[in-house]
């Protein structure tokens, strides 16, 4: 695997190897450290003997001043000169001695956990120390604790420190700034196990390994699709900044096919690196499209979480469906009510889009025209074409017509008061209507009474 191709990750950003060693930044402090300088130690095995003998012994002195012999000064280590320590490494690593063993390392921590993970490397022999603190310098143990003690910390063992890469400079801090441009993609470097992997791979200057990353917590308990996403990524960094860029432009289509296309891109990015990354499937994917601008369905835990964070509102729709209502019947009428999935993207557009309500009225207005052809003024609405029908029923009937009923799209169709009048009281005296059924009784018996005087 190619972590360390990535672009986001580059590895010519490393520090350029020297010679020299600057002031570097105090090393990362885990939060069990004490603070407390630790007892003086000698190393030994590098020539025993007191200052200005040329001794070969053993070193089995209880201070840790070096003695190179030949009468050459000793120099004790001090903290304010960091130019005195770890010449040949980068950062300000501490130094560790395991009291069962006596082995000392290297150790870096990746900073990045919680509580941070100490990652040791081997020193190999005490000439390698004494390299790295500069000739003549006192070597200083940072913490000497037991095997039991060290494993108890977190620390997790990985090469010599011969891998080290020369350099100058904190390496982590380039390394912790790519894993925090990572997080958004990678939901695996949030993972200490993984981290701590990447980080010795980083200071190793090498690629991480697929048995490294197989053999971790979160790979076995991580779904096909999320190991997929992360194969890709590390293995072929070109291709996953590919699928990214298409995943976000699918998810664009998405909210543009339902008239959502106003919403914040920063949202439509977070969302599309959710399926990019195997975290949501095609399917999850869509139905959050829909819960998130139509109001339908449950918003994801997490997108919720994310949106209140970054002070974006997960605003539904349905706070338009009044508007998208009345808009409907004063253009068409109750008689054509428009079905519940209309409602929510007509909503969903007047939410999302500026011209959004112009957009539908604009479609009323065709139907309309195509509804009632005999009106043919496109400013003319439902309202308009009906008030004098509705007006010319109650004037017949004495009782309000319903605006749903059929017979009112009859008499607004026909569009003929002369026979509207016959219509109306044919229809008001079918319904029994008192009104028009004793104006026709009163009718009746007048005509009666003259015909009978006629024939007188």
């Amino acid at each position: 695997m190619g972590i360390l191709d990535s672009p986001l990750f580059p590895k010519d950003d490393k520090p350029a190897p020297t010679q020299q060693n600057p002031s570097q930044p105090d090393p990362i402090t885990p939060p069990w450290y004490d603070h407390q300088p630790p007892p003086d130690e000698s190393v030994g095995g590098v020539g025993g003997g007191t200052a200005g003998g040329g001794g070969t012994g053993g070193g089995t002195g209880t201070g840790t001043t070096i003695s190179t012999g030949g009468g050459n000064t000793v120099k004790d280590y001090n903290d304010t000169d960091k130019n005195a320590r770890f010449l040949g490494v980068g950062g300000h690593p501490e130094v560790w001695k395991d009291s069962t063993t006596g082995q000392v390392f290297l150790v870096y921590f990746a900073a990045g956990t919680e509580p941070p993970v100490p990652l040791l490397y081997e020193v190999p022999d005490t000439e390698t120390l004494q390299a790295f603190f500069g000739a003549g310098n006192k070597i200083i143990y940072d913490r000497t604790m037991s095997g039991q003690e060290m494993t108890s910390t977190g620390s997790v063992r990985f090469g010599s420190s011969n891998n080290l890469v020369a350099s100058e400079g904190d390496p982590w801090i380039g390394f912790l700034d790519r894993v925090e441009r990572l997080k958004e993609v990678s939901a695996w470097v949030n993972d200490d196990e993984i981290l701590a992997l990447m980080g010795a791979a980083y200071l190793e200057n090498r690629d991480l390994k697929d048995w490294e990353i197989k053999t971790t917590d979160w790979w076995r308990n991580h779904t096909p699709e999320e190991r997929s996403w992360m194969e890709m990524q590390l293995g072929d960094p070109a291709q996953a900044a590919r699928k990214l860029s298409d995943d976000r432009l699918y998810v664009r289509g998405l909210f543009e096919a339902i008239g959502a296309e106003g919403n914040d891109p920063v949202l439509l990015e977070w969302m599309a690196n959710q399926y990019s990354t195997g975290k949501w499937s095609s399917t999850y994917l869509v139905a959050q499209v829909e819960a998130v601008t139509s109001g339908y369905g449950d918003i994801d835990q997490g997108l919720s979480t994310w949106m209140n964070d970054k002070g974006l509102k997960a605003e539904s729709s349905e706070q338009h469906y009044g508007r998208v209502q009345e808009l409907w019947n004063k253009w068409l009428g109750p008689a054509y009510q428009p079905s519940q999935s209309q409602v929510a993207e007509w909503a969903t557009k007047i939410r999302n889009s500026e011209d959004g309500e112009d957009s539908l009225i604009e479609m009323l207005r065709a139907q309309r025209l195509a509804l009632f052809p005999e009106y043919s003024d496109p400013s003319l609405t439902w309202k308009d074409i009906s008030a004098p029908w509705t007006n010319m029923a109650y004037n017949a009937w004495g009782v309000q017509i319903d605006e749903s009923d059929p017979f009112l799209q009859e008499l607004v169709r026909l569009n003929d008061a002369n026979n509207a009048q016959k219509l109306l009281r044919g229809k008001g005296f079918e319904r029994g209507y008192d009104q028009v059924v004793n104006q026709m009784t009163r009718g009746v018996r007048i005509g009666m009474g003259n015909n009978v005087r006629g024939v007188v």
